[in-house]
């Protein structure tokens, strides 16, 4: 049987308390990064819901407000009738002129061959 003497046994103590703190160390820092990496996981997961939920929001609002319009038809009926009114006025007027210009056009068309 070996008797220690107190130096050996400071030595050998001292020894073990740095590698367990090494492992401790090892251990917290692993544990540390990923806990971190579960954080940055859980607030990209959040701000995922927080996104899926306002969309969701936004979905059924438009739903709501897109069954509950009807259209303006008889606003376009009109805008389309007073076009067709200004176009046919317009035309009737400038008619005389619109023709000459185009046969005067088609004229210096035929001349250019």
């Amino acid at each position: 049987m070996k008797i220690f003497r107190s130096q050996e046994v400071n030595q050998w103590l001292s020894k073990v308390y740095l590698v367990s703190i090494s492992i401790s160390h090892k251990f917290f820092d692993r544990f540390r990064s990923e806990a971190r990496g579960a954080y940055v996981k859980l607030q990209k997961i959040e701000k995922l819901d927080k996104f899926v939920e306002k969309f969701e929001r936004g979905q059924s609002h438009f739903a709501r407000a897109s069954s509950s319009q009807r259209g303006d038809v008889p606003g376009w009926v009109l805008v389309v009738l007073m076009t067709t009114g200004l176009v046919t006025g317009i035309w009737t007027v400038a008619q005389p002129r619109l023709s000459s210009i185009l046969k005067n056009s088609l004229d210096n068309m035929n001349s250019i061959r």
